[in-house]
């Protein structure tokens, strides 16, 4: 055997000197040259490499993004955001045995990262990062054993992470973020000891974060994990990484309670633990964070007192514990945080008064307070703070007046929202003088006087909202700012509505609601081609005259709500022509004539609200009226009303809506609110079968005319239908069986009218009172006192869910006997309880029924 070994180990040591040989020749600056030159050739963008041509090779060291050695081969290729596109599939990285770094990030390559790279094993930096690579990250990544850095980030590599990286055990920083990575972080992870930088951010992982990671990252500068699924609790071992300077884990599913050993890490800048749901008070020792410049741990359920021990982070810049149940006061030790730009308390349980130590904020741009519970007066510290941009207080219980000097001191000042509170007084004249001025809310308080003329002046204004207080006096002429939100309602402002609103072309306006005020006057009949309008709002006011046709050229317009006034005119045929339309109000005004439309491919096709009622419209229910409405009623989209800016607000629309007799305000477009009202009109003739599939229709109202016929029994297929009312009519017939299957029938009056017959019963109908059918002589049955007679009406087909055929005496001697038990049972908690009146009347309801029953099929 050991004479057969030597030939056979001779020839294996000339296949390896053999193979030695082309690779020196492979390593040559010219065959480097022509494999940078063959892989441009794929590419599907080139020309930032027009450098790179066999015509010169000799100067290859030269060429774009080439790094030579002292041999003169390649060691470096590094292409930044030069639009290169292609893959690397054809990139032969075995001609490249000298290559250290790699950057190929900000380009277009796409395809998978090639198994070929593998044999660039002197490689200590890689980074393909924001390119559009897919696929996994190759389990042969564990051959780069010289490999520092690597970034992969921003890519659209799918795979799990290969537990072979953690073999790359010189890796200091790594980076996978910005991708669609699965599964749980490998435990072979604990092997890189030397990891520095370490970001993992937006990706799909899952699992919890191992304790024995933290126990060997001891050298880790920077954590970023944020928006990566992780899940379970922060582990005390974190508070072993002692050279953390940067911790995010924003946006998991972390539960439990932040560890107290977080205090250890004395190094830590930036500490963000926001968006999770972290519960419990927060660490004391969070307090000898001492470098620690911005603290986000908000949207988390943690609870208790804002420890004092926060007032020790001297160097802190931003703040934010919004979205949180923290209770008690702001600490007056708070003062001490001099270099806080950024205070975020908002959406807690906080009371008390705000310090006056917040006037040493002289840093301070951003100050967010809202929804809390606390009171007290404004001072002026608040006014006097020069830096601040955005002041945000609402939904507290403030009282008193506005700091009169609110502005003078506050030049940048940008939004300003005092909105739910209690304040009072007049006006402060001074935020004339807050010229940068983007978003002003005082809404929903109790503010009153006249509004001062230069409030129209502030040209960098986007949105007013002054509803709901008491206003009165002319409003402001808004004609030479960028305003697209005002909203003065709920006030007593009166006056003429200003021209310029509808009239300028610098005006965009988008919001307008003037609705509960006294204005008087008419609409501006001219209305510019630039209209913007989404929102238009003018109920409850003394406006006359007719409806401008310039409206029609406000294709934006969703929400259009002229009720209340005193407006004369015949319906506008245009209407069908604003294709967003999806509120008509037109209530309790003067409008007379028929309902005639121009015919358009799709009339109103979002509608999703039309009130017209209390006016004096007249003829017969145009069938084709109601048929344009079969989009609106049997659409399933939900379309809401877009009011957000690029400003960060999100205003909330409203109109009024008459709800089961009671008027109520509704914000936005909710999507249960499909409504049709045309009741207290002259409306003759029958109502159409075509009503009968607006399946979506939640509320019918078209009480009060002179409507003759049937009711369709396809009301039947309105299966959400919430209220019907076709009470004070001319009605005829029988009660349709059909309505009794209506689940969500809750207000039904079909009073005053001349109907006949049985009224149905089952369901919701049991439970409608003899005023639902008042009027009605002929009608009988329950609840009305008169009894059906047998051969006075023709008797009803069976439902489809009861049948009686098989009903013999048996059947009632077993009922007689479950009905003794039930009635004993029930007789004892009637009378123990003296209470539940509620289920006495079910109980009565059955019974009634039940004998009912008993004597139709005897």
């Amino acid at each position: 055997m050991g004479t057969f070994n030597k030939p056979l180990l001779l020839v294996l040591f000339l296949v390896v000197f053999i193979s030695i040989l082309p690779l020196n020749i492979v390593s040559s600056p010219t065959t480097q040259g022509e494999a940078l030159v063959k892989w441009k050739d794929t590419l599907f963008d080139s020309s930032p490499l027009n450098s790179w041509s066999l015509n010169n090779l000799s100067n290859l060291c030269n060429w774009t993004g080439i790094t030579c050695n002292t041999e003169g081969t390649v060691s470096k290729l590094q292409i930044y955001d030069q639009g290169i596109s292609g893959t690397l599939a054809h990139f032969n990285f075995s001609s490249f045995p000298s290559l250290t770094s790699l950057a190929m990030s900000y380009n277009n390559l796409s395809g998978s990262i090639p198994v070929d790279i593998g044999n660039a094993t002197q490689l200590q930096r890689l980074d393909l990062s924001f390119n559009n690579l897919d696929g996994n990250i190759p389990s042969f990544i564990d051959q780069l054993t010289e490999l520092q850095q690597l970034d992969l980030s921003f890519n659209n590599l799918n795979s799990s992470i290969p537990p072979e990286l953690g073999l790359c055990t010189k890796l200091n920083a790594l980076n996978l973020s910005g991708n669609s990575l699965t599964g749980p972080l490998p435990y072979s992870f604990s092997n890189l000891t030397r990891i520095s930088e370490l970001s993992l951010y937006e990706n799909h992982l899952s699992g919890e974060l191992s304790p024995q990671l933290f126990t060997k990252w001891t050298e880790l500068t920077s954590l970023d994990m944020r928006y990566s699924g992780f899940s379970g609790n922060i582990p005390s071992e974190i508070g072993m990484l002692r050279n953390l300077t940067s911790l995010d884990l924003t946006g998991n599913d972390l539960e439990g309670t932040i560890p107290k050993e977080i205090g250890n890490l004395n190094q830590l800048q930036i500490l963000y633990l926001s968006e999770n749901h972290l519960e419990g008070s927060i660490p004391a020792t969070i307090g000898n964070l001492a470098k620690l410049e911005s603290l986000f741990l908000y949207n988390n359920n943690l609870s208790g007192t804002i420890p004092p021990e926060v007032s020790n982070l001297t160097l802190l810049e931003y703040l934010d514990l919004g979205n949180n149940q923290l209770t008690g006061t702001i600490p007056h030790d708070i003062g001490r945080l001099i270099n806080l730009t950024y205070l975020d308390l908002s959406n807690n349980q906080l009371n008390g008064i705000i310090p006056l130590e917040i006037g040493n904020f002289t840093l301070l741009q951003y100050l967010q307070l809202e929804n809390n519970q606390l009171v007290g007066e404004l001072h002026d510290s608040i006014s006097h703070l020069t830096m601040l941009r955005k002041l945000g207080l609402s939904f507290n219980r403030f009282s008193g007046s506005i700091p009169t000097d609110f502005g003078k001191y506050t030049p940048n000042l940008s939004h300003m929202n005092l909105s739910g509170n209690n304040f009072s007084g007049e006006f402060p004249q001074t935020l004339c003088k807050a010229t940068s001025l983007q978003v002003l809310d005082l809404s929903s308080n109790e503010l009153n006087g006249s509004l001062p003329g230069c409030l129209g002046n502030l040209n960098k204004t986007i949105v007013v909202n002054l509803s709901k207080n008491k206003f009165k006096g002319t409003m402001p002429m808004f004609c030479t700012t960028n305003i697209a939100i005002l909203d003065l309602s709920s006030n007593m402002l009166s006056g003429a509505l200003p021209r310029c609103l509808f009239t300028y072309t610098n005006i965009k306006l988008i919001i307008l609601d003037l609705h509960d005020n006294q204005f008087q006057g008419t609409i501006p009949q001219i209305i510019g081609n630039s209209c913007e309008l989404t929102t238009f709002n003018i109920n409850n006011n003394h406006i006359e005259g007719s409806i401008p046709l310039g409206l029609a050229n406000c294709k934006l317009l969703q929400i259009l709500d002229l009720g209340n006034n005193k407006i004369k005119d015949s319906f506008p045929s245009w209407l069908p022509t604003l294709p967003q339309l999806q509120i008509l109000v037109l209530r309790s005004n003067r409008f007379h004539g028929n309902l005639s439309v121009k015919m358009t491919e799709r009339p109103f096709s979002k509608l999703r609200i039309m009130d017209l009622s209390h006016n004096q419209f007249s003829g017969n229910l145009p069938i084709n009226f109601f048929d344009n409405f079969k989009l609106m009623a049997n659409s399933d989209r939900r379309v809401g009303i877009n009011t957000s800016f690029t400003i960060g607000l999100y205003y909330e629309a409203s109109t009024s809506l008459v709800v089961k007799g009671m008027e109520l305000e509704v914000k936005k477009i909710l999507y249960i609110y499909t409504s049709i009202d045309l009741s207290s009109n002259e409306f003759t003739g029958e109502v159409s079968e075509v009503i009968g599939e607006f399946k979506s229709l939640r509320l019918l109202n078209l009480s009060h005319n002179s409507l003759t016929g049937h009711i369709p029994s396809s009301l039947g297929n309105m299966s959400l239908l919430e209220s019907l009312d076709f009470s004070s009519n001319r009605m005829t017939g029988m009660i349709p069986r059909q309505l009794s299957t209506l689940e969500f029938l809750s207000t039904l009056n079909l009073s005053t009218n001349n109907l006949s017959g049985e009224i149905p019963q089952g369901r919701h109908f049991d439970t409608f009172t003899k005023d639902s059918f008042l009027g009605n002589l002929a009608l009988c049955g329950a609840p009305v006192t008169k009894k059906c007679k047998d051969d006075e009406f023709p008797p009803r087909e069976a439902d489809d869910d009861v049948d009686y055929i098989w009903f013999d005496w048996k059947m009632i001697l077993i009922g007689y006997g479950i009905g003794l038990v039930c009635g004993l049972s029930t007789g004892y908690i009637v009378f123990t309880t003296l209470k539940p009146w509620w289920f006495v009347s079910i109980i009565e309801r059955a019974q009634h029924k039940l004998i009912r029953r008993l004597m139709m099929n005897t």
